[in-house]
């Protein structure tokens, strides 16, 4: 029999994540408010709101995504109905103003 000395298996290399340029913004956007903020004394209310407002906007994301879905409609089977309708609508409103349609929304309606 032959001793082998025990290998190490071989390291991983720390393979470290490639940030978005929105992550790095929103990274430096931080740090640099919370430096500002623990270094001076911020005398303006206003510009402690702004401050204040900006950082919970980095944190927010999900939230103004929720917002946002809020204000969006889905055209799908279900609704198609609907979009016809809202196209019948739209060309009889259309139709009551005096300018005319162009040659591209005469091809939609």
């Amino acid at each position: 029999l032959t001793s082998h000395p025990l290998e190490e298996p071989p390291k991983e290399e720390e393979v470290e994540e490639k940030k978005t340029p929105e992550e790095v913004f929103r990274k430096i956007l931080i740090a640099t408010i919370v430096k500002w903020a623990e270094e001076t004394q911020i005398e303006t209310p206003k510009l402690v709101r702004e401050m204040f407002s900006l950082l919970v906007r980095q944190y927010d994301s999900v939230g103004e995504l929720v917002r946002a879905l809020e204000k969006t409609y889905v055209i799908n089977a279900k609704t198609k109905n609907d979009a016809a309708l809202m196209w019948v609508g739209l060309s009889q409103i259309r139709a009551l103003l005096p300018v005319q349609m162009s040659e591209e929304e005469q091809g939609l309606m």
